[in-house]
């Protein structure tokens, strides 16, 4: 078979030369030395090769060309350097993408974008679940809303809490786009490559999730709530799920009918 990429680490060849079918075959972590199929040397090299190939790399600018698209009303409210800050993203996402796009069939994913079938499946579990997310998250609007008031300016505020519809659909484009493409895609799909665990890979991400929510927190010296935790932990570990079930779209209509309820808070106010 030689030394280039083993057959067994490919989706793309579907037999062996046991003519056996590839999905049928053990699963194996990604960066030991050999793999247990067919005891090919496996280098870093050779596990990088489907991530820099040209055609991955356009596949991912152009995911990463489309999540930054959706995020630039959320740029734009926070009064940021637009031509600084778009070119930027897309550098970052198509870096964050490659990896999904590239990686997100190990472990048993079924890929960013899956059978249309059970992509419309997730689609619909995803938009249930976010309607039960809805009404306990807005309990807990009132409380974490009087919490940031304390320390943020109204600017800040309103990039948390939006004032106006435009800011509301704003933050909805963002939170399923660059959001999703950043705590669940790409980092589901590098975990899942390095480990090949799911368990692992979700868990990375919802930590990862945490971690960052913890430094937001911080810079704006503002208290971690417990509830506050358990509420981004609960959220995080559905939307992985989503993900590595239903794929992109999944996760991606969760995380926008979670958080489409600001319209009904900013209707509330008026």
């Amino acid at each position: 078979m030689g030394a280039l990429f083993c057959k067994h680490a490919e989706d793309t060849i579907n037999r062996t030369p046991h003519n056996k079918k590839t999905a049928n075959l053990p699963k194996y972590r990604a960066f030991q030395k050999t793999c247990p199929n067919c005891h090919s040397v496996l280098s870093f090299k050779e596990l990088m090769r489907k991530y820099l190939s040209v055609k991955n790399l356009e596949q991912a600018l152009i995911l990463a060309s489309v999540c930054t698209v959706m995020s630039i009303p959320r740029m734009s409210m926070g009064k940021m350097p637009l031509q600084w800050c778009i070119p930027s993203a897309v550098c970052c996402l198509t870096l964050v993408a490659g990896a999904a796009t590239a990686w997100g069939k190990y472990a048993g994913l079924p890929g960013i974008f899956p059978t249309s079938r059970r992509s419309l499946v997730g689609v619909l579990a995803a938009i249930l679940l976010g309607l039960v997310f809805v009404p306990v998250r807005m309990m807990m609007d009132p409380t974490v809303k009087e919490i940031f008031a304390r320390d943020l300016t109204p600017e800040a505020m309103s990039l948390i809490y939006p004032t106006t519809l435009t800011g509301c659909v704003a933050l909805v484009l963002w939170a399923a786009s660059f959001g999703v493409l950043f705590f669940q895609a790409g980092t589901i799909s590098f975990l899942a490559r390095l480990t090949g665990r799911r368990s692992i890979a979700v868990a990375g991400s919802v930590a990862l999730r945490l971690y960052v929510m913890h430094m937001k927190m911080a810079s704006r010296e503002v208290e971690s709530l417990p509830f506050m935790l358990a509420g981004t932990t609960i959220v995080g570990l559905v939307t992985a799920m989503l993900y590595i079930k239903g794929g992109l779209p999944a996760a991606m209509a969760f995380a926008a009918t979670v958080d489409s309820r600001h319209f009904l808070l900013l209707a509330g106010e008026e």
